[in-house]
C-alpha cells in the first residue's frame, strides 16, 4: 500500500536540472557525527563561527559564509540512531535545501544537496550560497533527527455525484499523500497522489453509481516517515440519466504523440439542445484538477495549454461538462509528450565543404 515511489517534498523534489558549474571546492567544511551522537568539525578557513548541539536530536552551527559558494559535507555513522540518512534533516536558516545530484556541478549559488549512501553510512553534500548585501552571509547550519510519523486525518468527502466525489486530508506536517480508492473486496480500482502540503485534495472521478468504495490515504514525510489514515467508504450518488453534452477530444489525438515542448488540449462539445454550466466545466490534466481561469471555454471548444515544457511521458485527460438539466458529458484520453531533438545542420565549416567540393566538381564537367 504504502508503494515504492519515494518521498520528496515540493520545497526539495525539484532538482537543478541542466547544471553547469560554479565556483566550489571539493569541500570548505567537513562535519562527522559519530554513532554515540559526538561531532567534529574540520574546518580549515575558519566558517563555522558557533556550535550547539543537543545529541543525538539536534545540532547547530553558526556559519560566516565568505564566497559566493561553498560546499559542506555532513558524515554520519551507521551506528548513529537512525534507520536512514533522511531522518537527519538538515535545513539552512530554517528552510529546506533543493535537491540536486551533484553540488559541485552547479550553474549559480544555492542552498542545495545530495544525500549518498557509504560504506560506513551516510553523507549529505551540502551546497552553500554565500552571497549576500554585503558579499558575505551569516547562515545557521542545523541537524534535526526525525523518527516521527506525520499524522493523516480524512477531514472531509464531498462533491458526490455518480461518477465520483472530492476527498480532502489534513496532516500534521507537510507530506507527500496518496489516495487509494478500493472495492468492497480490497481490490485497488484507482489510486490519487496530491501536491505536498499539510492540507490536501482528491478530486475522485470515473466511479460507477451507486456503488460503494472504500478509501484509504497513506502519507509520508521529508524523511520518508509513513503514516496511513483511517478507511472509510463512501458511496456514489444514483445515476439519473438525464440528457448529457457531447464532448469529444480533438487534440492530443488519443494514444497520440506530440511535442513536449508545445502542448495543447482541445475537445469539443455539442449541447445537444441543452446550455452547458461553463464555470462548472471541471478539467483534469494529469489527474489533478486545472484551476478554471487557466482553460478557455466556448463556442463548442474547451482549450487549454500547459505551461513549460512536459517531461516526455504519458499524460491522461478527463474534461467534465455539466448542462442545466443535470448531465454531464466526459471526455477521457490519453497521449504522450516526447522530446524533440532538432536536426542536424551542417556548421560553417561543414557548409565551406560542401561549396568546395561543388567548385572542383563543376570546375571538372566544364574541363571535360
Amino acid at each position: 500500500m504504502r508503494g515504492a515511489w519515494g518521498v520528496v517534498l515540493a520545497v526539495v523534489v525539484f532538482g537543478l536540472a541542466g547544471l553547469g558549474t560554479a565556483a566550489a571546492s571539493e569541500g570548505d567544511v567537513t562535519i562527522a557525527i559519530a554513532e554515540d551522537g559526538n561531532t567534529s568539525v574540520t574546518d580549515p578557513d575558519g566558517l563555522v563561527t558557533g556550535e550547539d548541539q543537543d545529541a543525538p536530536d539536534r545540532y547547530a552551527w553558526a556559519l560566516n559564509l565568505t564566497e559566493e559558494y561553498h560546499v559542506a559535507h555532513v558524515e554520519i555513522d551507521r551506528g548513529f540512531p537512525i534507520e536512514e540518512g533522511r531522518q537527519l534533516v538538515p535545513l539552512v536558516d530554517g528552510d529546506h535545501f533543493i535537491q540536486t545530484p551533484s553540488v559541485t556541478d552547479v550553474d549559480r549559488a544555492a542552498d542545495v544537496f545530495s544525500l549518498n549512501e557509504t560504506d560506513d553510512g551516510w553523507r549529505y553534500d551540502l551546497g552553500l550560497n554565500g552571497t549576500g548585501e554585503d558579499g558575505s552571509r551569516e547562515a545557521e547550519l542545523t541537524l534535526t533527527r526525525d523518527l516521527t510519523s506525520p499524522t493523516i486525518e480524512i477531514v472531509s468527502v464531498g462533491n458526490r455525484t455518480d461518477i465520483g466525489f472530492d476527498v480532502t486530508t489534513n496532516t500534521s506536517e507537510i507530506a507527500r499523500t496518496e489516495l487509494f480508492v478500493r472495492s468492497t473486496e480490497g481490490e485497488i480500482i484507482q489510486t490519487y497522489p496530491a501536491r505536498p502540503g499539510p492540507w490536501q485534495q482528491f478530486p475522485v472521478q470515473g466511479l460507477d453509481a451507486n456503488t460503494t468504495y472504500e478509501v484509504v490515504v497513506d502519507a509520508a514525510d521529508w524523511s520518508g516517515n509513513n503514516a496511513t489514515s483511517e478507511t472509510i467508504t463512501v458511496t456514489t450518488a444514483e445515476s439519473t440519466e438525464p440528457p448529457e453534452p457531447l464532448v469529444e477530444a480533438v487534440t492530443p489525438a488519443p494514444n497520440g504523440t506530440v511535442p513536449a515542448n508545445s502542448v495543447l488540449i482541445e475537445a469539443s462539445y455539442d449541447e445537444r439542445g441543452w446550455p452547458i454550466v461553463e464555470e462548472d466545466v471541471r478539467l483534469f490534466f494529469d489527474k489533478e484538477r486545472v484551476d478554471r481561469s487557466n482553460f478557455e471555454v466556448g463556442d463548442g471548444t474547451i482549450t487549454y495549454r500547459p505551461e513549460g515544457t512536459l517531461d516526455p511521458r504519458k499524460y491522461s485527460v478527463s474534461i467534465e461538462v455539466p448542462n442545466t438539466a443535470g448531465g454531464t458529458g466526459i471526455a477521457r484520453w490519453t497521449f504522450h509528450a516526447e522530446s524533440q531533438t532538432a536536426n542536424a545542420s551542417p556548421g560553417p565549416l561543414g557548409l565551406a565543404s560542401i561549396a568546395l567540393a561543388t567548385g572542383l566538381w563543376v570546375a571538372i564537367r566544364r574541363r571535360r
